[in-house]
């Protein structure tokens, strides 16, 4: 597996999700414009350090983290952003993707103001294994 597969395949579930429940989601090099006085969301996959896991075998594991950046409007809490944050964590604690990219127990960071919105990020760690 190459860090393209992976990278699609955790893509193509988040899509999914964002989907059912109309989030609006700017993914890694979207050209289209940020949007303003509305919730909205973007997506980072960063890749760590891909190790051997079997001496003697070409098997490596690759380490990364997928991260969910939930933007809210100031001045109306973060009830909506953690909400949204909730059913992240729900769908992605323990999920294991059709091509083995193994999720673990998700985190929620509350970064605060930036810009004119309130940003929350959710942390998906994950690893998979190749051969």
């Amino acid at each position: 597996m190459n860090f393209q597969t992976i990278s699609n395949n955790i893509t193509t579930y988040f899509n999914i999700l964002a989907n059912a429940n109309s989030w609006i989601v700017r993914y890694d090099n979207d050209p289209r414009s940020t949007p303003n006085n509305i919730s909205w969301s973007e997506t980072n996959i960063d890749f760590g350090e891909s190790q051997q896991y079997e001496i003697g075998i070409d098997s490596y594991r690759i380490t990364g983290i997928f991260i969910v950046m939930i933007h809210t409007n100031i001045n109306i809490g973060i009830s909506d952003g953690l909400g949204i944050a909730n059913i992240i964590v729900n769908n992605f604690t323990n999920l294991i993707l059709e091509n083995g990219v193994r999720f673990q127990v998700p985190k929620i960071k509350n970064v605060g103001r930036v810009d004119n919105m309130w940003q929350i990020n959710v942390v998906c760690p994950f690893v998979c294994d190749t051969n």
